[in-house]
């Protein structure tokens, strides 16, 4: 493996860390100055605490802060992360002499610049896709529920039209035999108005009025 591919290596490396916090967390527990606290018991003292202490050095100067308790995992990770960097800092350094000594200053600068752009391109373009997938699986369920929604909106319209198609051929099934039935009776009525004339019991004016309603019997 060359130089230029070590490079590229540590460079990828470094890119994909997450943001740096110099120092170490330490649990540190504490005594107050209340009288009679359990912190002072004299057989069995409780000092209070753990309280999580960020100890760090930065030109030369100490200082430490809390972190809560919530933050305690992501502080963690951030100066695992500090620590890394600074080896990876390291190593780059050492595989920019070397890139010196073969090619110079200035070539060794260009080839470091575009080994970076290079890999924040690439690293952009991974963010990119995995955002891009994001957007269609929300896409995705937003048009799985709609259609679930359709569906339950197609089945209750379904419902409601064949309710309404039951209720149309009941009513239709009704006026059928009611026309029927009247046209039966009509025809019995016609029938024994005929055998009342045919009888000369009375007199022959006697007429089925239009319609179907009435018998006229006129003496």
């Amino acid at each position: 493996m060359t130089t230029v591919d070590e490079l590229k290596i540590l460079i990828e490396r470094q890119l994909k860390l997450p943001a740096p916090l110099p120092g170490s967390i330490k649990d540190q527990y504490t005594t107050c100055g209340r009288a009679g606290c359990r912190c002072k018991d004299p057989d069995n003292p409780q000092r209070h605490g753990p309280y999580h202490q960020l100890s760090f050095s930065l030109k030369g100067k100490s200082s430490t802060m809390f972190i809560k308790e919530q933050d305690i995992e992501l502080a963690q990770q951030m100066t695992l992360s500090y620590k890394a960097q600074r080896e990876l800092t390291i190593e780059i350094a050492r595989k920019m002499v070397e890139l010196t000594r073969e090619h110079g200053v200035k070539q060794a600068r260009r080839i470091y610049d575009e080994l970076r752009a290079d890999a924040i391109r690439r690293q952009a373009g991974i963010r990119s896709e995995t955002g891009r997938m994001k957007e269609l699986r929300t896409s995705r369920d937003k048009w799985k529920k709609r259609a679930v929604e359709r569906g339950e909106q197609l089945k209750k319209a379904i419902a409601a039209s064949n309710s309404l198609k039951n209720k149309r051929d009941r009513w239709y099934r009704e006026v059928l035999m009611y026309r029927k039935q009247e046209q039966e009776k009509l025809l019995y009525i016609a029938e024994i108005a005929e055998k009342i004339k045919q009888s000369g019991k009375l007199s022959p004016a006697v007429t089925i009025a239009p319609g179907y309603h009435n018998i006229n019997i006129s003496s």
